[in-house]
């Protein structure tokens, strides 16, 4: 019986052995955690780059600005409406009593808002 006796605790100490195992499951649970941690950080890394974006839109802003400008050191005189540039000069350069007309319909719709510069 005293052999008996000892084969049982030779099974319980399998038996710790088993519980142990499954203490490195539980570590392995773990990380997966961590790295559902990792890819929360890699969405906040996508919304940075939507800003960024955002940036660039404004980038696009100050460029057309800086075309306006331009439009203003010409010779010709340009319209710039809608985004679309006409060169007003070249189409009525013969004619003055156009251009002076051209001038009066030009100062009313810089009034109402529509061309964004005129010279």
């Amino acid at each position: 019986m005293r052999g008996d006796a000892t084969q049982l605790r030779g099974d319980t100490t399998q038996l710790r052995g088993d519980t142990t195992q499954l203490r490195g499951d539980a570590t392995q649970l773990r990380g997966d955690a961590t790295q559902l941690r990792g890819d929360t950080t890699q969405l906040r890394g996508d919304a940075t780059q939507l800003r960024g974006d955002a940036t660039q839109l404004r980038g696009d802003a100050i460029q057309l600005r800086g075309d306006t400008t331009q439009l203003h050191g010409s010779s010709y005189l340009f319209i710039k409406t809608l985004g679309k540039q006409y060169a007003i000069s070249e189409l009525f350069a013969n004619g003055s009593q156009y251009r002076n007309n051209l001038y009066q319909v030009l100062k009313i719709l810089k009034h109402l808002g529509q061309i964004i510069a005129y010279r």
